[in-house]
């Protein structure tokens, strides 16, 4: 580009000269970032927050009331124009329950729930599955840490490098 500038057969004035090479300089890197493959990524401003809920028999049930009163909490505080959900999870994995119309109760747990295994890896694994990619994605894990089932830190490497925040409480 700059061996143009000098070598160019059109005699333009100082100013109009040191603008050509701009713009070419300007024409020949966004070329270069094209070939490239650069893309730009623009911040979420929307959320889907997902409050993953040890439900397993190694968690006292007398604990969950103050975790739901956790969960309303932090539902409470967010904008209105993110999602959140519940999913709790043992041996096995409950569907998810949306949290948009802020229910004062709990979901139940289904009927045939099976609480004698803590497979915090297969919840995770879900929540890859789940969480839309086209929002800031974030969950918020309550689990006592004893992990009965597979190990979880595949699982949790698997979602931090797929860009998900995830926060263990």
């Amino acid at each position: 580009v700059w061996v143009a500038h000098y070598t160019s057969l059109v005699d333009l004035p100082g100013r109009q000269r040191r603008w050509s090479v701009c713009i070419r300089l300007a024409l020949v890197c966004c070329l270069v970032a094209a070939l490239a493959g650069c893309t730009i990524g623009w911040p979420a401003d929307r959320k889907s927050v997902l409050f993953l809920v040890d439900r397993s028999a190694s968690v006292s049930p007398e604990s969950f009331p103050s975790v739901w009163g956790k969960v309303r909490e932090a539902r409470q505080a967010l904008p209105a124009r993110d999602r959140s959900f519940l999913v709790y999870f043992a041996e096995g994995v409950s569907p998810a329950f949306s949290l948009e119309d802020d229910p004062k109760e709990a979901p139940e747990l289904p009927p045939e729930w099976n609480d004698r295994g803590t497979d915090v890896a297969g919840a995770l694994e879900v929540v890859l599955s789940n969480l839309e990619p086209d929002r800031g994605r974030h969950v918020v894990l309550f689990t006592d840490g004893l992990a009965t089932g597979r190990e979880p830190l595949p699982g949790i490497s698997a979602v931090a490098m797929d860009g998900v925040r995830l926060d263990v409480l």
